[in-house]
């Protein structure tokens, strides 16, 4: 039978950050780890409420550091829910950050990994075709 060790303040099981993150991305830019998250409003019973993305790096997995909110829905004009499951890239170096919202696809752009972003297109990189979640 297994047993979890519950985790507690001195426990060696420690998150990366105290807040509600989901869908959680991981890069590696220039020797640091970049994990880029949707954020969960706390409450909310759904994914509709989810209206930013979040990132959050390390160098050594230990310390991690929280970038705060690198894009939101505010900075759309097309959506206005469901902001979940992003990604970035790096090219040429600029960083271009992939995001679901509202059923389509976006693309933002950015000369840091850890934002701010804007939208690249003004409008879906992708748009709906038929029900899905991403």
């Amino acid at each position: 039978m297994q047993t979890k060790t519950p985790i507690t303040k001195n426990s060696k099981f420690k998150p990366i950050s105290p807040d509600l993150h989901a869908d959680p991305s991981a890069r590696v830019f220039k020797d640091r780890l970049y994990v880029y998250v949707s954020n969960d409003t706390e409450g909310a019973r759904n994914w509709s409420k989810m209206v930013n993305w979040s990132v959050l790096s390390t160098d050594d997995m230990v310390s991690w550091k929280d970038h705060g909110i690198i894009f939101d829905l505010d900075d759309i004009t097309w959506a206005d829910k469901e902001a979940w499951a992003p990604d970035c890239i790096e090219l040429d170096g600029k960083y271009y950050f992939y995001f679901p919202a509202a059923a389509n696809i976006g693309v933002a752009v950015s000369d840091s990994p850890e934002g701010p972003f804007t939208d690249l297109l003004k409008r879906p990189l992708i748009e709906r075709s038929e029900a899905g979640i991403d």
